[in-house]
């Protein structure tokens, strides 16, 4: 089954929502995304159901979506709000037909319906954006957007700052590995060699994430067609799912994180607790540091959990 999820476009501002038309502009967006989706070699445009939700700008959105054709748009029934209930209704509403179906909705709805069909985790449909899905064995796979203003190029900026703390900690391990090795009698002690093993481990990982980072800044006409990679890329359904909502670059960031960057701080963190734990014997000040760190990484965890924003919150 191939469908299409898509958020209402840009409302006036001059009535409420559920009532609310859309805007000149967004009329036009609309339009236009339709369009694309009818160039589509695989029959996306073939529209043979459209559904969307009951308001305004929803409804408007249907019919710019047809752009005259047949079918009629039809309004979601109040318990249609969860996937189950929806894939009910289309397989109800499309016995025997065929053509693509498209669902048009509003935010948060339509983009925990993406979530929910995908099993993903998914950025915030834009607004007049659609979302090509195709369902296999009741499991959605991403293929492409249509109509969205995202871009790979608003990721530089944070990827910048992900180089630059690499960068830092990778310049953090070197004087500790310094410190570690240049007593050679002292380097018997489990704990020592443990430690040095660990901050060797994460200055490897931190180098290597500073050079994935820093070619990820490539300008973007040298991001050209691979088909090499992409086709490699395909055993790794999580990636393709990122590359295909996002972009090419957003996945290659996430996968040099939880791949180097994150380890690189797991290994620096084991090496560090292994220097304290170490010295306890010795002096009874590490045991104090010790308590510190915990404390603080704990009370850190606890505001991380409780305080941190709610991403994909309409604004």
């Amino acid at each position: 089954m191939r469908l299409v999820l898509m958020r209402h476009g840009e409302r006036r501002k001059d009535s409420a929502e559920y009532r609310a038309s859309l805007t000149p502009k967004a009329l036009e967006e609309v339009k236009n995304t339709a369009i694309a989706m009818s160039h589509e070699p695989d029959g996306v445009g073939e529209l043979g159901l459209v559904l969307h939700a009951d308001s305004g700008p929803a409804r408007e959105t249907a019919q710019a979506l047809l752009v005259g054709r047949i079918p009629s748009p039809i309004q979601l029934r109040p318990d249609c709000n969860d996937w189950p209930a929806l894939h009910a209704e289309i397989r109800r509403l499309t016995a025997g037909s065929h053509g693509a179906v498209a669902i048009v909705g509003h935010h948060p709805w339509i983009t925990n319906l993406l979530h929910e069909i995908t099993g993903k985790p998914c950025r915030t449909i834009e607004r007049g954006e659609a979302v090509w899905v195709n369902l296999s064995h009741d499991q959605g796979i991403v293929q492409r957007t249509f109509g969205s203003t995202y871009s790979v190029e608003r990721l530089q900026k944070k990827i910048e700052l992900k180089m630059t703390v690499s960068t830092f900690l990778a310049g953090f391990t070197i004087p500790v590995l310094v410190e570690l090795v240049k007593e050679p009698e002292k380097n018997t002690a489990w704990w020592r060699v443990l430690s040095t093993l660990f901050f060797t481990a994460a200055f490897c990982l931190f180098v290597i994430a500073v050079y994935m980072y820093d070619e990820m800044l490539m300008p973007k006409e040298f991001w050209g067609p691979n088909k090499q990679h992409a086709k490699e890329n395909q055993s790794d359904k999580t990636f393709e799912h990122y590359r295909r909502l996002n972009g090419r670059l957003y996945p290659y960031m996430m996968r040099t994180w939880f791949c180097f960057f994150t380890p690189g701080v797991i290994c620096a963190a084991a090496g560090f607790v292994l220097l304290i734990v170490g010295g306890l014997g010795e002096k009874p000040g590490p045991l104090l540091l010790l308590l510190g760190v915990l404390a603080i990484v704990g009370a850190g965890f606890l505001a991380h959990k409780n305080l941190r924003p709610e991403l994909g919150i309409e604004d």
